[in-house]
């Protein structure tokens, strides 16, 4: 005769259970697999909360529900340490639930729960919001492609929209869901009615990043203007000297050259500096016909630094009566920060003979905020070769010193403290030199 065992418990009186319920992001379906641990909050002289699950992971059922009963009175819960198969990866230090408490003094079992829910693994959404040059109203029918940038072996970048185009709401939005970790930007094709008509090829938004192994789901956004018919655009670049790679955090101003009566050029950005993007650029819109022109003044960091006064742009011009919005392009290049090197030579005292086997440090001056000078040779000493020398390469510009440490064998201990070289500064891309002399031990 076939039988069957059932297994069941029961909590003692006055002790309570807690149950959680994990599901989807959707909340559509219950999901198994998702591991758990489950925490007491401290009371008086506890000094952290405890972990109830000593003897190992508490891990969802196929109704999606871990039930945990014969607890306490207290406040209670849970840490997701494990997502589901399939969904996003939990973050290190896992994802707390809410705190739920389980009251004593009840005539019934004393009950908690808890919901959690998943995102699917690796799926994110973008989100464009098209507004006028002011930023004060939001435009709907303005059209639009997205663009994931291209990896790996791809050779082009990919259009997710391929059954037409995407097109701003009355919020003057557009958002795409269901995408994998990646890339993406969009291009303007059409301007909403009474903006200024997009140019051939048009106009591409910033580049916005859905990352992967996120704990919640991962979302880019995209804010882009449009300007009112007869206003113009201007765009800089900025790049390397090479004009290889695009320089994000240049800052600029931007002038208009004095027209009539004006007695100086007027400074549009009154607000604050601009600053280039990711691309290198600084697109600013919503211009008068005129001619324009961008001052630089700070480098991008590594960059050599700007002149007081700033580095001045060409003068660009924004045309009138244009049948399509009028712009101008500038482009400027930033040289490298050169580096420098110095080498110290070691002799005796009559300076006939190299030493080799003296230590050193080397120490660059503090600067700014700084508190105390810098070490620059934090992984060891410095040893004079048989030819007596050290030589440092890759510095900063900056003022330098050594400390000799330990004299060559043969010659004078050094006192403790060691010996201090002269200071020698560094410009860019310069090489200095430095000597030391040891006297002959007696």
């Amino acid at each position: 005769m076939p039988t069957a065992t059932v297994e069941m418990t029961n909590n003692e009186e006055g002790k309570g259970q807690i149950t959680l319920t994990k599901k989807n992001s959707a909340k559509t379906k219950a999901l198994e697999g998702a591991e758990f641990d489950l925490y007491r909050v401290k009371t008086g002289e506890e000094t952290a909360d405890v972990k109830i699950n000593t003897d190992g992971k508490l891990t969802t059922n196929a109704d999606g529900q871990i039930i945990v009963g014969d607890l306490e009175p207290g406040d209670y819960y849970f840490i997701e340490t494990k997502a589901p198969d399939g969904y996003v990866a939990v973050p290190e230090g896992g994802i707390k639930s809410s705190v739920e408490t389980i009251a004593a003094g009840q005539s019934t079992m004393p009950t908690a729960t808890v919901e959690m829910t998943n995102n699917e693994e690796g799926k994110g959404q973008i989100t464009l919001t098209k507004k006028n040059s002011a930023k004060t109203k939001a435009l709907e029918g303005a059209e639009f492609d997205l663009y994931r940038v291209k990896t790996g072996e791809e050779t082009a970048d990919v259009k997710i929209n391929t059954d037409g185009k995407l097109t701003t709401n009355a919020d003057g939005q557009i958002i795409v869901g269901d995408l994998e970790p990646g890339d993406y930007y969009f291009i303007e094709t059409k301007a909403p009615d009474g903006y200024v008509a997009v140019p051939e090829g048009g106009i591409k938004s910033s580049v916005e990043t859905i990352a992967a192994g996120q704990s919640t789901m991962p979302t880019a956004t995209v804010e882009m203007t449009n300007n009112e018919e007869g206003k113009g655009q201007i765009t800089l670049t900025k790049k390397n000297s090479a004009k290889t790679k695009a320089l994000e955090g240049a800052e600029f101003d931007l002038y208009r050259v004095k027209t009539g009566e004006e007695t100086a050029d007027v400074k549009i950005n009154t607000d604050g500096k601009l600053t280039t993007n990711a691309d290198g650029q600084i697109i600013v819109g919503d211009l008068e016909p005129g001619d324009y022109y961008f001052i630089e003044t700070k480098a991008p960091d590594g960059y050599v630094a700007v002149p007081e006064g700033g580095i001045k742009s060409s003068v660009e011009t924004i045309a009138a009566g244009q049948s399509t919005m009028p712009t101008a392009t500038v482009e400027m290049t930033n040289a490298e920060e050169a580096k420098g090197q110095i080498t110290l030579t070691k002799k005796n005292s009559a300076k006939t003979k190299a030493l080799e086997g003296a230590e050193f440090d080397l120490y660059r001056v503090k600067t700014g905020e700084e508190t105390a000078d810098v070490k620059i040779n934090t992984d060891g000493k410095l040893t004079t070769n048989a030819d007596g020398q050290i030589i440092v390469g890759d510095l900063e510009p900056g003022d330098y010193y050594f400390i000799e440490t330990k004299a060559p064998d043969g010659y004078v201990a050094v006192p403790e403290g060691g010996i201090k070289e002269r200071v020698e500064t560094i410009l860019c891309g310069a090489e200095h030199n430095a000597d030391s002399d040891s006297r002959d031990d007696q």
